[in-house]
């Protein structure tokens, strides 16, 4: 049996898990609401060498670019939590899920039937959807 000292701590720790869930439901909202939003012209914004897949340094050279400081290391922590095969890299159908909202069925449905945005390997998504994109991958 747990002491009433680790039962608050416990308490504490999922009131704070359950309340980054909620923001992070919020900035995938957000990016999503975006009517120039596509995930797949995101994976490859962020796949600029067109290697099929995004690794942890993808994500670090991406959020830099966009003004948010995180290691490479804890960007491995993204591309793991995301990773159903253990490879250590994300394909489209892993980094998908990061960005869509649980809640909102209706918006997930109609982001997932946008038409599909080319993108050239040196471009970069409009400034909203660029900065609502790092927002979510950074939260």
């Amino acid at each position: 049996m747990l002491s009433h000292h680790s039962r608050e701590l416990l308490k504490e720790l999922l009131a704070q898990i359950g309340l980054q869930e909620k923001q992070l439901e919020v900035v995938r909202q957000v990016l999503c609401e975006q009517p120039e939003f596509e995930p797949y012209a995101a994976y490859r914004r962020i796949d600029r060498t067109r290697k099929g897949f995004i690794t942890s340094t993808d994500i670090h050279e991406f959020l830099f670019s966009n003004d948010f400081h995180f290691t490479e290391e804890e960007c491995c922590y993204y591309i793991n939590h995301y990773d159903r095969d253990g490879d250590k890299k994300l394909v489209y159908s892993e980094f998908l899920p990061s960005l869509l909202p649980f809640d909102n069925p209706d918006l997930r449905t109609m982001v997932t039937q946008r038409k599909v945005l080319d993108i050239k390997h040196n471009e970069f998504l409009p400034y909203e959807v660029e900065y609502a994109l790092a927002r979510v991958i950074a939260q």
